[in-house]
Order: C-alpha cells, then sequence, then structure tokens
C-alpha cells in the first residue's frame, strides 16, 4: 500500500531536497511477525526482508560516501543543570 500514493514517496523526497533511499511495501505481515517476536529480516528469502536489506545497504553506503567525503559529525553533549 503506498501510503504516499504512488510515486508519492519519491516526490515527497524531491521536494524536500532529498534523496528517496528505498521503499518499504506497507504489510499486516510486517506487524503480526514483530509483535510474535518474528522480525521481518531475519525471513532472508521474502519480499519484505529484500526491501529491508536494501534500504539498509543504501543508506550504509550514504553513510560511507558522506564520511569520506565530510569532517566528522560533531558531537553533541548534553548538560544537566
Amino acid at each position: 500500500y503506498p501510503i504516499f500514493g504512488q510515486g508519492g514517496g519519491q516526490a515527497l523526497a524531491q521536494s524536500m531536497g532529498s534523496e528517496m533511499i528505498g521503499q518499504i511495501p506497507m504489510r499486516q505481515a510486517i506487524a503480526e511477525n514483530a509483535d510474535a517476536g518474528r522480525p521481518v529480516t531475519v525471513y532472508k528469502d521474502g519480499v519484505l526482508a529484500k526491501a529491508y536489506q536494501d534500504v539498509a545497504g543504501s543508506l550504509a553506503q550514504r553513510i560511507a560516501i558522506r564520511n569520506a567525503q565530510q569532517s566528522p559529525t560533531k558531537r553533541v553533549e548534553i548538560q544537566r543543570p
């Protein structure tokens, strides 16, 4: 089920000046398996697991590129009064 409409995720990313890193199909099985302690990613042959793995791989690749091209992110420290 495309929650942003057909092609809506790509359009949203473009409107925000961002790049879409992937798409996760919305299925009832995701919630049902998670509630039963079976995350969808453990089913390596499934379409849903592949979608999650593709997004994770794409994100890891973009992080590696960012880290190679830019200085390290500054650490944020929270000081309590």
